[in-house]
């Protein structure tokens, strides 16, 4: 993969990067990007601190919450750079899934399952 002279075909990108890799690509891109598009004047954290704020906040919470947020995180990631130019995706759509949507994602999974399972014969 270090090769600089020639551009590698993205299937062999993607097979370079093992899952734990692509999520934290996908979270970087758009946390980067969110900073960049929507910067708050009343504050001088800078992109970096909000990224380590945020990976504290996630560090404390339980492994089920920290999957859904990669879940939803790699889903907005792909939805938004994975086909499309970025000056064709709106402004508006390039936000960070919030707790809330977690826990609404761990809701809908938690059913999939129990609806899924087969009940004792």
């Amino acid at each position: 993969m270090c090769s600089q002279s020639k551009l590698h075909p993205l299937s062999a990108v993607q097979q370079a990067y093992n899952s734990t890799a692509k999520i934290r690509i996908a979270y970087i891109r758009l946390e980067v990007v969110h900073h960049f598009l929507h910067p708050d004047p009343a504050s001088n954290l800078t992109q970096w601190d909000i990224i380590d704020c945020n990976l504290e906040h996630m560090q404390r919470q339980s492994d089920l919450f920290r999957n859904a947020f990669a879940r939803l995180v790699v889903q907005k990631d792909r939805e938004l750079f994975g086909t499309q130019e970025f000056s064709a995706i709106p402004r508006k759509a390039i936000i960070l899934p919030t707790d809330d949507d977690v826990q609404t994602g761990m809701s809908r999974t938690a059913r999939a399952h129990t609806s899924s399972a087969k009940p004792f014969e």
